[in-house]
């Protein structure tokens, strides 16, 4: 049986290694802070206060609690090149002064295609529903999407989504959420709502809320979140490039009365984030890989690479496009508006005309799947969503 370089003990190892020095976005406490002073050694220029009247996030590294401007939070990941100790509420930081940012200079080492199929390229039981799977986190990645996916427990959901977070930082998961940490992980790229089931009504009201603002594509959300005045925090996050993916399993994998999401939100909330069930399981099978630390650090080459072809495929995705003829959809227009950059990145995928339109009919076959798993006594069938080629 061979060695599956995408182990998590060695993506773990690596990930370990390569950025043991730097500050990341995973980091970050949930909490942002108003200062308006902070005690600093009384040694220190004689001054034992200073004033700042700014917001903070604290963020904490190996049980070490560090204090970094809100402003500069966009800057992460990054290394810390001046600090000072300084002490607030009792509590002992390392305030940073300054920094330098520490992304990966964008590289291509490979095509679109051969960057999706070499990450992660675990066997399934449906291999075109595992590309398809991983085409909607990239679209997610490289542009902004919503939307939501069902699938049977073992389809691989979150192992993609935990491998693409240690390659990039920019993506975090949530289960079962409540609105203050849903608020707080808005500050990455890629936020996975995982296992939206059973909420209490209140919770249901404030997570409607947010889902609303987020779905719609807002550039800014508000703040609903208890404690976000007590503590002094800025009333409003940017959401101008989050993607939004909500998922859980399929409709018969809970039990009789379990509140699914269709059920628990608006129509306006359903018609904000289109749904795709996804078929089939993981049936890779792992080995024990020995010293996978010594494999990170052999295979570290093959892993910048990757990261650096994601990195420039993020600034340059557009100008690799094939531009291959794309179906007409009659959908709803927030539905179009995710569609329009998912086919894009199929076609940026396909190497051919014939391969892109055979994606599509299954991203559409999908797409309907959901709505008669939903609703099965009614057949969404082309009258729908039309697959007709433009001329």
């Amino acid at each position: 049986m061979s060695m599956n370089l995408f182990d998590f003990k060695i993506i773990s190892k690596f990930k370990d290694n390569y950025f043991r020095k730097l500050i990341l976005k995973q980091h970050l406490v949930q909490r942002e802070l108003f200062i308006q002073d902070m005690k600093t050694p009384e040694d220190k220029d004689g001054y034992p206060e200073r004033t700042f009247n700014t917001f903070f996030y604290e963020l904490n590294k190996g049980g070490v609690h560090y204090l970094l401007r809100s402003k500069d939070v966009k800057e992460l990941p990054l290394f810390v090149t001046e600090f000072e100790r300084v002490g607030y509420k009792g509590n002992g930081y390392r305030l940073i002064n300054k920094f330098k940012s520490a992304r990966f200079v964008p590289e291509k080492h490979y095509s679109f295609k051969e960057l999706v199929n070499t990450v992660a390229p675990f066997n399934h039981t449906s291999p075109n529903d595992w590309i398809i799977y991983k085409l909607l986190v990239f679209a997610s990645l490289l542009d902004r999407i919503n939307f939501r996916c069902s699938s049977e427990p073992a389809f691989g959901k979150d192992s993609f989504i935990s491998i693409m977070e240690d390659f990039t930082g920019d993506i975090a998961v949530i289960q079962n959420p409540t609105i203050a940490k849903l608020e707080f992980l808005s500050l990455n790229k890629l936020l996975m709502v995982n296992e939206v089931v059973n909420l209490e009504p209140k919770e249901i009201r404030d997570i409607e809320q947010y889902l609303l603002s987020t779905g719609a594509f807002d550039n800014k959300y508000t703040k609903r979140s208890r404690g976000s005045r007590k503590h002094g925090s800025q009333e409003e996050y940017d959401i101008s490039k989050l993607s939004l993916v909500i998922a859980y399993n399929n409709k018969e994998c809970y039990r009789e009365g379990t509140k699914y999401f269709d059920h628990m939100f608006q129509k306006a909330v359903l018609d904000r984030f289109p749904a795709f069930k996804l078929s089939g399981t993981l049936n890779e099978q792992f080995p024990d890989v020995g010293d996978a630390e010594t494999i990170a650090k052999n295979n570290e080459t093959f892993f910048v690479n990757i990261i650096r072809t994601f990195e420039w495929f993020k600034q340059n995705w557009r100008q690799d496009l094939h531009n291959y003829k794309k179906p007409e959809y009659d959908l709803p227009l927030r539905h179009s508006r995710v569609f329009d950059v998912l086919l894009s990145i199929v076609d940026l995928y396909s190497e051919s005309q014939n391969e892109f339109d055979e994606i599509c009919e299954l991203i559409f076959k999908r797409y309907k799947g959901y709505k008669n798993m939903i609703t099965p006594q009614q057949t969404w069938e082309d009258s729908f969503v039309s697959v007709t080629h433009v001329k």
